[in-house]
């Protein structure tokens, strides 16, 4: 009886760190949107072009006018860390830590600024944690452009 139930509890325990392991050579789809955000004074929000999915989204910000940037897509493993170049200045850091048993994802997201004098290295501008629901939008703004704010909308599909 006792060795049944050693070789059950030795059996689930595989089990579960085969699933772990598999998870972990998952690699999540990201796909980020950079968007320069100003307040001009509108009454109705104006998007620019190739915004159209993210309306709903922009619109809960604070700024009425809206101008894409750069759209990028990577696909990275859990632990590992993606670079996307912004523009210049900025690079935005992702890397997802784990999934939870409901499907969201541990993300750790960075936003690298670097200094006017380049022979520094780059600081930290902006640095978080976040729970992502596969499909959804993970807002980061607020950071200074030469006009208006930095907006990214990034999404994670699974």
């Amino acid at each position: 009886m006792v060795r049944s139930i050693s070789a059950t509890i030795l059996c689930l325990y595989s089990l579960t760190l085969a699933q772990r392991c598999a998870a972990d050579e998952e690699h999540i789809a990201f796909e980020m949107v950079a968007i320069q955000a100003t307040n001009e004074g509108r009454d109705t929000p104006v998007f620019g072009e190739n915004l159209g999915d993210l309306k709903k989204t922009l619109s809960e910000l604070p700024y009425d006018t809206y101008k894409h940037l750069v759209t990028t897509k990577v696909s990275v493993a859990y632990h590992e860390e993606a670079r996307i170049k912004i523009d210049e200045r900025y690079t935005l850091i992702v890397k997802p830590m784990g999934r939870e048993q409901d499907g969201r994802i541990t993300v750790e997201t960075r936003i690298e600024a670097v200094e006017a004098d380049k022979k520094k290295p780059p600081v930290n501008a902006l640095k978080a944690t976040s729970m992502m629901v596969p499909g959804d939008h993970l807002k980061l703004h607020g950071l200074k452009l030469e006009t208006g704010k930095l907006v990214l909308v990034l999404t994670a599909r699974v």
